[in-house]
């Protein structure tokens, strides 16, 4: 049996060595991606972002690496069925542009973290330290408020965002107290609330953040991504190479970036 099945080993992998990859299967497993990473039907507008794609957008090119079987990609042969590998290449795909575009554009206005490095590892703040970092949430969403603008928070998955969590605050003796002055509250599914959050009645939404940190930004610098393309289909570039016989790498990449043309 053994050498039944070394046998059908090696007939397979020369079958695969010698048949080319179709480049059409290619196109259609970028456009696939595309459509699921930056097509409306899945970009998430829970922070009322919408999309928009710019034939000659000059932006951060970003990239990411993946393989996959050839067999996928062979002309005139059964390909398996791929359970939704493109979608999860798409999910990837998008919180990485989207992740990286907004690391970029704090960066070049120079907006700053809410929160200190040393709470972003400490799950047990001190009452000082969180009521220090939730009072500085507030301080900034009136500073934009005074300055004409709708506050949005936006914070990482992990410590930080359990600081803004409604069932850290309270009179529980594990709880911290909230200052005086400060309402946080769950949202209200009933009326189509969709952030995890209100602090001060200022949305607070999880998201990509650089390590995970909370900033308190306008709401317009988030209002429009951008994507070098005409269209979703045209979004995506992807390049690939051979492995071995039955894996390929590829390369998929894109241009993004949070509109400039919309001043914070």
């Amino acid at each position: 049996m053994k050498e039944l099945h070394r046998a059908a080993v090696h007939e397979r992998l020369a079958t695969l060595r010698v048949l080319d990859v179709d480049e059409d299967e290619v196109r259609r497993l970028a456009e696939k991606i595309a459509i699921h990473a930056f097509g409306p039907l899945h970009w998430p507008s829970l922070i009322g972002t919408s999309i928009a794609f710019v034939p000659t957008l000059e932006a951060y090119q970003g990239s990411i690496t993946f393989e996959y079987d050839k067999t996928h990609f062979v002309a005139g042969t059964p390909h398996p069925p791929d359970n939704g590998f493109a979608e999860h290449i798409a999910e990837y795909v998008r919180h990485q542009a989207v992740g990286w575009a907004f690391s970029r554009r704090v960066a070049e206005i120079g907006v700053v973290p809410t929160n200190t490095e040393l709470l972003r590892n400490d799950y047990d703040a001190t009452d000082a330290d969180a009521q220090t970092f939730i009072s500085s949430v507030v301080r900034l969403c009136s500073d934009l408020r005074s300055a004409g603008e709708n506050p949005v928070v936006l914070v990482g998955q992990g410590t930080i965002s359990s600081y803004l969590c409604t069932y850290k605050w309270g009179a529980g003796y594990w709880q911290y107290q909230l200052p005086a002055g400060i309402t946080l509250r769950n949202a209200d599914q009933n009326k189509g609330e969709s952030a995890m959050a209100f602090i001060n009645e200022a949305p607070v939404y999880q998201f990509d953040t650089p390590n995970g940190d909370c900033y308190v930004v306008p709401s317009s610098l988030v209002r429009v991504f951008e994507v070098c393309g005409s269209d979703m289909l045209s979004a995506l570039n992807i390049k690939w190479t051979q492995v071995n016989d039955e894996r390929l790498k590829f390369v998929a990449s894109w241009k993004a970036r949070f509109s400039t043309q919309i001043k914070p």
